[in-house]
């Protein structure tokens, strides 16, 4: 086992072991139950819209179940717009590169803004899918612009497909997940 893998594992531990005590202490959410569930669900370094999504989640949904639940009873009940425009700002993207990510138009994505509505199921899905690679390609190239600009070529490991574009259903972000686990772990094929 490598360093980096150790240091990986060793750290989750920590984080787990982290939770648990801080469940056992009132069922309060603290900072460290917020950095056990960011590590659980991601598993990466933290960029600040992951942090938005994830204290979102758990200061707005509660309950016992675990963080995938909890995100997935926020994705049906409609993640908060505000949520959205911190990764438009993050990636420097224009309101219509946004609206593409959510799998919307940009005048959906305005009225949104400007009502200040929660996105849809599927808009919501789409952002938290979003986070969830950007943050794994984040972790894997040890920078958000690189892993930015990984997703938008074309990867042999992909049969010369464009990340970003698969990522646009489950099934092709789960195949942009498994090659960045490839990469992480040095098996390009």
């Amino acid at each position: 086992m490598d360093i980096h893998t150790h240091a990986k594992k060793t750290k989750k531990r920590t984080a787990s072991l982290k939770h648990r005590a801080d469940e056992k202490t009132n069922g309060i959410v603290s900072h460290n139950k917020v950095q056990a569930a960011e590590n659980k669900w991601f598993g990466h370094s933290r960029t600040e819209v992951t942090k938005r999504l994830v204290m979102y989640v758990l200061k707005n949904k509660p309950g016992t179940e675990g963080e995938a639940f909890a995100i997935h009873k926020a994705i049906m009940h409609g993640i908060d717009f505000s949520v959205a425009d911190t990764l438009k700002k993050e990636l420097n993207f224009n309101d219509k590169e946004i609206a593409d990510v959510l799998g919307t138009s940009e005048s959906t994505f305005l009225r949104w803004r400007k009502s200040n509505k929660d996105l849809d199921n599927n808009a919501s899905d789409r952002l938290v899918r979003f986070a969830r690679i950007l943050e794994i390609a984040t972790g894997v190239f040890d920078d958000k612009l690189k892993a930015w600009s990984w997703l938008k070529r074309p990867q042999f490991g992909l049969g010369g497909k464009i990340p970003i574009e698969l990522m646009k259903s489950e099934t092709g972000a789960r195949e942009v997940e498994s090659l960045l686990m490839r990469i992480e772990h040095g098996v390009l094929a």
